[in-house]
């Protein structure tokens, strides 16, 4: 079962170094390309720009804008008349807020330096990904927010939260539930009819990705991202030789968490699921003898 108030206790914990320091950058960004009406980033590509840009050899202006491209602010503050920046400034820093737990859990499993690779490696994959797809469906269509981002990271936790059975209950008597599997592709429709400007089509791209993250993480992305050792010897070189293998506390919250800290192999802990520990054939279980015991005592007492 997943309760909404579970998602607000992740502000409590840790925020992760690299996720901090790289959303507020990014916020500051967001605002002053909405104040600055001359300066804006243009990284938004449609997949027929792709292809002029593929057949013409412009490479460098490919790779700018398949890396860069959840940080295009050209498209929602441009002063062209068109936008309402103002609320597309709040969806933005909306979806930074919902990030920034989701990345920061991210960043302590899996290591800062690593978190930091892999958000530099995912951005191309999609990009790639909606051209070869986008071609097809929609041609014209930009690509473009870092929704995208938000839609990878909890697509990863989501497609986890469903081994541990974690659901939405709907109602208080808690016989109409959602699979939490569902709830990502519920919003991105949401999205999609509240801003016709974006498009479904790498908001859905997005979550697979996050989806069969759980599939792929060892065995492919291991091999595209740097090796442990690699990681292991940049942060000897910042921090010294003495770097502990446990985390260390920046400023109140914000924890950088290095590769030695990592224990790969170690079994999810459910963020949102009624038994965390449990997987989702036991949490089940143990949820209806919990009903069960319930029902139980309220008979006992109904006899006295």
């Amino acid at each position: 079962m997943a309760k909404p108030i579970k998602f607000f206790k992740l502000y409590k914990k840790s925020f992760g170094a690299f996720s901090s320091a790289y959303l507020i950058a990014i916020v500051f960004v967001f605002i002053w390309s909405y104040w600055a009406d001359s300066w804006f980033i243009d990284t938004s590509f449609t997949p027929n720009n792709f292809y002029e840009n593929l057949l013409s050899g412009n490479i460098r202006l490919i790779i700018t804008k398949v890396t860069n491209f959840p940080l295009d602010t050209r498209q929602h503050y441009s002063s062209d008349g068109t936008n309402n920046c103002t609320s597309y400034l709040l969806w933005d820093l909306l979806n930074i807020i919902v990030l920034l737990p989701g990345l920061s859990q991210f960043e302590k499993i899996y290591g800062t330096i690593h978190t930091f690779c892999f958000l530099g490696l995912i951005s191309p994959i999609i990009g790639v990904t909606y051209f070869v797809i986008g071609l097809i469906f929609c041609p014209d269509k930009p690509i473009y927010g870092i929704y995208l981002w938000n839609c990878v990271i909890w697509g990863y936790f989501i497609a986890q939260e469903s081994k541990h059975g974690a659901t939405l209950n709907l109602f208080v008597n808690r016989k109409w539930r959602i699979p939490i599997t569902w709830i990502p592709l519920f919003i991105c429709l949401i999205s999609s009819l509240l801003f016709n400007d974006i498009s479904v089509v790498p908001a859905v791209i997005s979550l697979m990705m996050g989806y069969l993250l759980l599939l792929i993480k060892t065995p492919i992305l291991d091999l595209l991202l740097p090796p442990s050792f690699i990681l292991r010897f940049i942060e000897n070189k910042i921090f010294g030789n003495d770097i502990s293998g446990s985390s260390i506390l920046f400023y109140h919250h914000i924890k950088y968490y290095p590769e030695v800290s990592v224990k790969k192999g170690k079994k999810y802990k459910s963020l949102f699921s009624e038994y965390p520990g449990l997987p989702k054939s036991k949490s089940k279980l143990k949820s209806k003898l919990k009903s069960k015991n319930g029902k139980k005592g309220k008979l006992k007492s109904s006899k006295k």
